[in-house]
């Protein structure tokens, strides 16, 4: 499950970044899709740790 939601942010950090840098939309826009993308990756670590956590607890 938490693999799930870290493959779905790289992809949503994947197609950001480079649509911030090629298709700049409006400054609010821009800082908001800013601010959504460092969101996510600093979300990738901790749902790692919570993966290794909980595949731990399993075996």
């Amino acid at each position: 499950m938490h693999l799930a939601g870290m493959a779905s942010g790289v992809f949503l950090i994947a197609t950001m970044v480079p649509a911030v840098a090629y298709l700049p939309p409006p400054d609010p826009a821009q800082a908001l899709l800013r601010a959504f993308t460092l969101t996510t990756l600093l979300c990738l670590p901790l749902q790692a740790q919570i993966h290794i956590r909980t595949r731990r607890s399993r075996s």
